[in-house]
């Protein structure tokens, strides 16, 4: 299991948060961070009905998993979280085995910090991408900037909102400026000037984010929300972006992974990225 102790370490009073199907990974944690002399006490969120009702004088609040309190979205309960605490998200997945878990949270972390640096660098001075799939994709956008926000080690002790597993890097899409369909196993979502404008599920929502995941520990098929970190998929994020350096300000914020991508310069056609051998390259 993830060792998360240099996280918190300037950190004396911890609440963890966790559903009663994680109740196992919680008395981990809760033994764990006993031991290491920090104060640590758990609350079951499904007793919850609002964020309010939380013990702000905590310092540091861990999240097992996804979790519901009144219904309200996970990323707008992270955000009122972060105001006053340091937040850390660790997304075992609904059903995954031991065994995956044990896999998903082991990671070399000089490897994927350098293999973030190299991938970052492909899109220095890059300003309008394309992303095509054989399965039907066909997206163009612009990004707002081309300095990469990159999730590993490193960057992650600076965040007051951590999540692992980590591995990604990821970029603000400039705002009403993509065009294009994206398309992910049956789903297929229909982009007109930057807005959702055709989807049996959700319209009007504006797109916000490109990503690509770094970490080869993350299977694209296991049922995580973290399945956009896995090394060869890119993934394409809806709704609020400002807080990576976008101009999207909105209460939502959800994900497309997209498999078997080529990425390229629209202007000149020039390949970055060919997820058939991003392995071999990264």
């Amino acid at each position: 299991m993830y060792d998360i102790k240099k996280y918190i370490n300037n950190y004396s009073r911890i609440t963890i948060l966790y559903s009663n199907c994680h109740k196992d990974i919680y008395l981990y944690y809760m033994k764990k961070i006993r031991s290491w002399g920090k104060k640590a006490k758990g609350v079951d969120c499904s007793i919850l009905e609002s964020i309010n009702q939380l013990v702000i004088h905590c310092e540091c609040i861990i999240v097992i998993n996804e979790i519901d309190i009144g219904g309200i979205n996970l990323d707008y309960i992270f955000h009122e979280l972060e105001r006053n605490n340091k937040v850390i998200y660790l997304d075992f997945g609904r059903n995954s085995e031991w065994k995956d878990k044990k896999r998903i949270f082991s990671i070399n972390d000089t490897k994927l910090i350098n293999r973030n640096r190299k991938i970052s660098n492909l899109f220095y001075g890059c300003k309008n991408l394309s992303v095509i799939t054989r399965e039907g994709t066909s997206i163009n956008f612009e990004l707002q900037n081309s300095i990469a926000v990159r999730e590993d080690a490193v960057s992650m002790i600076k965040e007051k909102i951590l999540q692992f597993p980590y591995g990604e890097i990821f970029f603000p899409i400039k705002a009403y400026t993509a065009n294009g369909i994206l398309k992910q196993n049956e789903n297929i979502v229909t982009i007109r000037n930057g807005v959702i404008v055709k989807n049996h599920q959700i319209t009007h929502v504006p797109i916000s984010e490109f990503g690509i995941g770094t970490n080869e520990n993350i299977l694209p098929t296991v049922n995580l929300t973290s399945r956009e970190k896995s090394l060869g998929t890119c993934h394409f994020g809806f709704g609020s972006n400002k807080d990576f350096g976008g101009t999207i300000e909105m209460n939502i914020h959800f994900d497309i992974v997209i498999t078997n991508f080529i990425c390229y310069e629209t202007r000149n056609n020039n390949i970055l990225i060919d997820t058939a051998g991003i392995n071999n390259i990264f």
